[in-house]
């Protein structure tokens, strides 16, 4: 009787999984991946969006130094890259303009819409098209700091 207690138990050990268990185990890991994707993709986009806004303001730093050096900002036609190659022999106020977090160019426009004694400077967002919700701009960063 104890012989055959134990075949039972051997042949039971060896059965391994079945077809439904893996199934289960596969849509439990499928579904953790999911909401763990997601996370992360909704931090991914948070982090996208701080880093232009940094980015915005240390742009705008240098416009101002830019200012006082040479008493006017860039114009609109000469843009950002006046700051990496200043005229009147002075030095670059910036190494090189990064891109946005997006890979397009930061948009400079002076004097500014919304800062009409200023400049403007824009990132198109995510969508890269002008308008929208997800467009940031100094005025915005501006505001966030008071």
């Amino acid at each position: 009787m104890a012989q055959q207690t134990r075949r039972t138990f051997v042949s039971a050990a060896q059965r391994g999984m079945t077809l439904v268990e893996i199934m289960v185990v596969v849509i439990i890991i499928g579904l953790t991946a999911t909401i763990a994707g997601v996370s992360v993709y909704n931090r991914l986009e948070r982090a996208s969006r701080d880093t232009a806004k940094i980015q915005i303001h240390q742009i705008s730093e240098a416009l101002n130094l830019y200012k006082v050096s040479l008493r006017t900002y860039p114009s609109s036609a000469e843009g950002l890259q006046a700051l990496v190659s200043p005229k009147g022999g002075e030095k670059p106020f910036m190494d090189a303009i990064p891109k946005d977090p997006w890979g397009q160019d930061y948009v400079y426009t002076m004097p500014g819409s919304h800062n009409p004694q200023g400049f403007d400077l824009m990132s198109y967002g995510p969508d890269q098209v002008q308008g929208g919700d997800d467009d940031i701009g100094n005025w915005e960063v501006a505001g966030a700091a008071k």
